[in-house]
């Protein structure tokens, strides 16, 4: 996977992650209050406390704490309700805000305030951009279709405006993705390629890392699995150099399935740990919901049936509560693998079933005939079960 060892590099990356946050809450801390005394001190016009709020909200958001974040945002949009530019910044912030926390409805709406207010500016950029939220916001939402068409309606918009490289990869990015999860491997391949070339342009470090994060996860699905080792391994280093908290979990998350796949479970469950210890630090459902299907996945590998079945019926649950459905699906096939080998059929047939009604919904062709395979294996075990020959006993007189 890389030539780092990788249980060193577990606990070193928790040793970083501990002193560095502890070093930016210190730092940041007088700063943050100075500005804020400076807000509520009255001394400034609505524009200057509209900016500095601002600035305060997008502080916590690089730390996570988002509903510290949202209350700056919601302030300033008191201060900003003459400024339609202003107005349409906040508006999509608040939507960042409401998207991380998994609130795609309310994000959606505050999203569409912004795009019209943009849209009156004749801000073209801030316009494509807003579609690419909007598009990303149906796509955890799992409604592809409209994701697809949202994204589309900014790859055209962007195309038509000058120097637009940065939103043209990050549209590029999210079209690669959503071509990967409904099993178009070549044509998210492409739209990768398209994107790390925008990116590069730029030099735009953080964008490349992106794709190649999920890169990764695409090698993964073709079975290219040192391919996507050393995908995750470039997409660490600029994560570590960012403190990026979320993209570090990420990794972690991804190298937990790609330590499932090599069969090395002990280190599976070293990493999977250290997901669940930064997305339960994040408050992040649908990550903690994949967490626990992995979680699952491990201890069924392991033998311990019991476990595994606990962990991914908390995946289901958590899927559910945040509306996470494509994780939802693929722990029901997890769940249901599982169940073939207890042996449990109807319960499996059941869980295998419920699965394939919810990718068939999604599109995802690739989770599709997986799961309709695991079907007929469950049909042959089955036969094979009835079809074996009942022993007869002689009597003893």
């Amino acid at each position: 996977m890389s030539d780092t060892n990788p249980k060193s590099l577990v606990k070193e990356i928790a040793q970083i992650l501990n002193q560095q946050e502890l070093y930016i809450l210190e730092a940041v801390k007088p700063l943050l209050t100075s500005l804020r005394e400076l807000v509520e001190s009255g001394n400034l016009t609505e524009s200057e406390s509209t900016q500095l709020l601002i600035q305060l909200g997008k502080t916590h958001d690089i730390l996570a704490q988002w509903d510290s974040a949202l209350d700056r945002f919601y302030r300033a949009l008191d201060y900003c309700q003459d400024s339609l530019e202003e107005r349409a910044e906040v508006l999509k912030y608040i939507g960042h805000i409401k998207s991380k926390q998994g609130d795609y409805r309310a994000a959606q709406s505050q999203y569409r305030k912004s795009l019209a207010d943009y849209t009156e500016l004749q801000k073209r950029s801030e316009v494509a951009y807003i579609y690419l939220c909007l598009g990303f916001n149906d796509f955890e939402s799992d409604d592809y279709q409209s994701a697809e068409e949202n994204y589309r309606i900014a790859l055209s918009t962007a195309n038509s405006i000058a120097n637009a490289e940065q939103i043209i990869g990050e549209i590029n990015l999210t079209l690669g993705i959503l071509a990967t999860v409904k099993g178009n491997f070549q044509d998210a391949l492409s739209h990768y390629k398209q994107s790390l070339q925008s990116f590069e342009s730029i030099g735009d470090e953080r964008g490349f890392s992106q794709v190649y994060y999920n890169m990764g996860l695409l090698h993964v699905d073709m079975r290219q699995f040192a391919d996507a080792g050393e995908c995750y391994q470039r997409c660490l280093g600029y994560a570590r150099q960012h403190n990026d908290l979320h993209l570090i979990g990420l990794i972690h998350l991804s190298w937990t399935e790609l330590a499932l796949k090599l069969s090395e479970f002990t280190l599976a469950q070293a990493y999977c740990m250290q997901a669940f210890r930064i997305f339960g630090r994040l408050g992040c459902q649908p990550q903690l919901a994949e967490a626990y299907k992995y979680a699952g996945q491990i201890q069924f590998r392991k033998g311990i049936q019991d476990k595994a079945e606990r962990f991914f019926q908390k995946s289901i649950a958590l899927g559910s509560e945040c509306n996470s459905r494509l994780n939802q699906a693929q722990t029901h096939y997890e769940y249901g693998l599982m169940l073939i080998d207890k042996p449990d059929y109807d319960t499996a047939r059941a869980q295998l079933n419920t699965a394939l009604n919810i990718f068939t919904e999604l599109t995802a062709q690739a989770d599709i005939q997986k799961t309709q395979t695991a079907l007929e294996r469950l049909a042959e075990s089955e036969t094979n079960v009835q079809a074996k020959p009942r022993r007869r006993f002689k009597r003893i007189r």
